[in-house]
């Protein structure tokens, strides 16, 4: 069987990328190697949190996230972001009293380099929210340099 994909995640927190999370989570020709959270669609906390209980759901609590620090430079109205906190709080991702899949150590500009560093082979970034991620790592060019697509 050949190699499996090398994807690192991207996402803002909005209810659009938790339904992306869930369905890259079903690709079998993927090998998810984090995810990182961007503060602009979203409370970044109750992101987060939705995001590994999410993984938790999924059966993938061995995949990592991050929290960025890099914010959108127009993030969305309040009555927007909030979806983060309802999705947080769904019944069903509420099971266990806290999240199993691991927060990174480092932000998120910080893991996302270093996951791309580790890989062994070329990484697609998905990215479904503002590119700050990238520019807020120090230097894009260092980052965009570890990237296939």
């Amino acid at each position: 069987m050949a190699d499996k994909e090398l994807v690192l995640f991207d996402h803002d927190g909005g209810v659009d990328d938790y339904l992306a999370t869930m369905l890259l989570l079903t690709y079998t020709h993927v090998e998810l190697l984090g995810i990182v959270v961007t503060p602009a669609d979203c409370y970044i906390n109750a992101a987060v949190g939705a995001t590994r209980r999410i993984l938790d759901l999924m059966g993938r609590s061995d995949v990592t996230v991050a929290q960025s620090t890099v914010r959108g430079l127009q993030p969305f109205p309040r009555d927007y972001r909030k979806d983060s906190i309802i999705i947080e709080h769904f019944p069903n991702l509420n099971e266990r009293d806290a999240p199993v899949a691991p927060l990174a150590d480092v932000i998120g500009q910080q893991f996302m380099i270093d996951a791309l560093r580790r890989a062994d082979r070329p990484v697609t970034v998905l990215v479904t929210g503002p590119l700050p991620i990238v520019s807020g790592s120090g230097s894009p060019a260092r980052v965009l340099a570890l990237v296939e697509r």
